[in-house]
């Protein structure tokens, strides 16, 4: 009894882990353009998909404080990469860029 027991519970880990797997975006391959609001002012990124993927968030222009914001305008555009997803922590003591950027490539692949 105890064997079948920790069979079932193996069976249903596995099939949890399968449903976490990523999938693919709906968005045609391509490069978009978006924009958000950072603490100092708008934030403009580029998106490029390839394959249902995201494979690279470049920041193309942005107003925010040299120093404070470094840590979101390097990391964030990276962490969209790995995760596929853009709605990612924030970055302490970058509240509002990292919440910019993030809103930049949602507009970007909303719109594409």
């Amino acid at each position: 009894m105890k064997k079948v027991v920790v069979l079932a519970m193996v069976l249903l880990i596995s099939f949890a882990l399968i449903g976490c797997g990523r999938a693919s975006l709906d968005v045609e391959d391509g490069t978009y353009n978006g924009f958000g609001d950072g603490y100092k002012g708008e934030i403009e990124v580029e998106v490029t998909v390839e394959d249902g993927d995201i494979v690279s968030v470049e920041i193309l222009d942005h107003s925010e404080t040299e120093g404070t914001s470094d840590d979101a305008i390097d990391g964030i555009p990276e962490q969209v990469v790995e995760a596929q997803n853009y709605d990612l922590d924030i970055v302490s003591g970058a509240t509002g860029s990292s919440e910019g950027i993030m809103e930049a490539v949602e507009n970007a692949l909303e719109g594409a």
